[in-house]
């Protein structure tokens, strides 16, 4: 205040202040100045105190292993390859906190997979003692040691060593800890052979993996037997016998035929034993050979309980269920049985192998998943489809839950068509549909719920998943009124329940927030908690009513 003294009659007044009063000002200033900029570095420093402290009283430090393991779970892949594997590693040496969740969470060792080129230097020691991380976590070792692109030769030439029967495969599968799930891929029915050979050369009296392994995928992707009197036919003999689950891809009819005929497979059986298909609980066969041969196979899986039918044929495709075949004849007359069916998978079916549907004599089914052919116009598909279902139903069965992958629609009205077939469905889920019509009127008549409204739709639906949709397919007007109508309904006791969930996600760039502002009062009263709770996010767009 001294130094104010000599100038305090300036702050009331206008008067200039002369040299030496402007220069004792600019040295107050000067000294406010340092002032403040030591307070705000003393600031700066508690604030960082502040920080530092306030990180020890973090939730995270409560966080229990349990939940840090699950955290670990969504971080890495479910099949390790060897860069991965080190990546999980150094997760778990950040901290002995991220240590100790590592060790606790035993589904994070039980998955190893190993690719063509890392088979010959991966140490067999180092695996086991990855997989004893998992504790009594069930494993799963995959073995990719084909890759179509560089076919093995060991089918053409005797002397070249196969790329599959390693000694790390062999140690593992003889002498390494128990499996539950097996995956191979290798590029010939052969290579699978030496391997089986080479386990039956190695064979000890204890108890080896290979005999034990519960679950396995056999993916051949280049050649598969010449004939039934093909060495290379008889690997199906010497799988384990304590497999339940299994899973073969054969290779594309293309490759593994000749391209000028490949007419060829409809001759070529695929050998698998009849006591094998017996055992199986779970089923799934990846094929677009020519002719009848999976129809043939599924008469003695007495015990599946899923099944999944990959054809990956065309729409069009008519060999597949050929009126005049000896096995279609058959099954016409005396039904394909299947009393343990409880999941049926139908992947890129043809038309006419969709009527294999009406000679199946299996119980309702908890759940029918339908993937589009490879077509772009698929109205007789579906035709079809409700057709040979109707047939089955005839038989007092009933389907629950109806799940429809990739369907191409012209109009939402062909898919009102379907839906209206099944009046039993209780479970509807629809995933990335796409309505394919071009024409004027077909081009408004592409909206999901126009196709679920009708009183004659789905009376008794109570779960509806709607699933990578595109914006263009959602009216958000008719959302809010359309659950709405179904509550009413069932409020005055008509033959109709109100959806009690339903799950809508969006496609990826999708934003429905903005697209859905033109419907800002159905907006609110999906969030008031009027007809459901709906959340948004940047991609997706998540409805549930419990």
């Amino acid at each position: 205040m001294a130094q104010l003294n000599g100038f305090a009659h300036l702050f009331t007044s206008n008067a200039v202040p002369h040299l030496v009063e402007a220069t004792s000002i600019q040295q107050v200033i000067d000294d406010f100045e340092a002032r403040i900029s030591k307070l705000k570095f003393q600031i700066q420093g508690l604030e960082s105190q502040v920080r530092e402290h306030r990180v020890l009283l973090s939730p995270v430090r409560r966080m229990p292993p349990e939940v840090l393991g699950e955290i670990f779970q969504f971080t890495i892949q479910d099949c390790l390859e060897e860069d991965v594997r080190s990546s999980t590693t150094n997760l778990v040496l950040v901290c002995r906190a991220w240590y100790r969740a590592g060790q606790f969470t035993n589904r994070m060792w039980n998955f190893v997979s190993i690719s063509k080129d890392f088979l010959p230097a991966v140490s067999s020691k180092k695996l086991a003692a990855w997989f004893d991380r998992a504790g009594s976590s069930p494993r799963t070792l995959k073995i990719c040691a084909g890759d179509g692109i560089r076919p093995c030769r060991c089918t053409t030439d005797e002397t070249t060593q196969c790329s599959l029967p390693t000694l790390l495969v062999v140690q593992l599968l003889t002498e390494g800890p128990s499996l539950h799930h097996l995956s191979i891929s290798c590029d010939t029915a052969r290579c699978l052979q030496r391997l089986q050979d080479s386990l039956v050369q190695g064979e000890a009296t204890k108890s080896r993996p290979w005999d034990s392994i519960r679950s396995f995928h056999l993916s051949i992707s280049s050649r598969a037997w010449k004939d039934s009197t093909d060495p290379a036919s008889f690997i199906f003999d010497h799988i384990p016998k304590s497999v339940t689950s299994f899973t073969l891809d054969l290779p594309c009819v293309h490759v593994a035929f000749s391209r000028t005929f490949p007419g060829e497979s409809r001759r070529l059986k695929i050998p698998l034993p009849n006591d094998f298909l017996q055992r199986l609980t779970s089923f799934t066969i990846r094929c677009n050979w020519h002719g009848t041969q999976i129809f043939s196979a599924l008469v003695h899986c007495v015990n599946v309980e899923t099944l999944e039918l990959d054809f990956n044929a065309d729409a069009s495709a008519t060999d597949l269920w050929p009126a005049d075949d000896p096995t279609v004849e058959h099954l016409t007359r005396t039904g394909l049985h299947l009393p343990q069916l409880r999941t049926l998978r139908l992947v890129k079916v043809a038309i006419n192998a969709i009527k294999f549907f009406e000679v199946l004599r299996a119980p309702p089914l908890k759940k029918l998943e339908v993937w589009s052919p490879l077509s772009f116009s698929t109205a007789g598909f579906y035709e079809q489809l409700k057709a040979s279902i109707q047939v089955w139903l005839q038989r007092d069965n009933v389907l629950r839950h109806l799940c429809l992958h990739n369907a191409s629609f012209y109009s939402d009205d062909i898919l009102q068509s379907l839906l209206k077939g099944f009046p039993s469905i209780t479970h509807l889920t629809i995933e990335a549909p796409r309505f394919t019509g071009l024409h004027q009127e077909a081009r408004t008549r592409r909206d999901v719920f126009a196709a679920l409204t009708g009183d004659e739709t789905l009376p008794k639906l109570e779960h509806l998943e709607l699933l990578d949709m595109s914006c263009d397919n959602i009216n958000f007007g008719r959302l809010s009124s359309y659950l709405m109508a179904r509550r009413l309904r069932e409020e005055r006791g008509e033959d109709c329940v109100a959806i009690k969930r339903l799950t809508l996600t969006y496609e990826e760039g999708g934003d429905p927030v903005t697209i859905s502002r033109r419907h800002q009062k159905e907006i609110e009263e999906l969030r008031d908690g009027t007809v459901a709770r709906i959340n948004f996010s940047q991609k997706r767009c998540k409805i549930r009513r419990l």
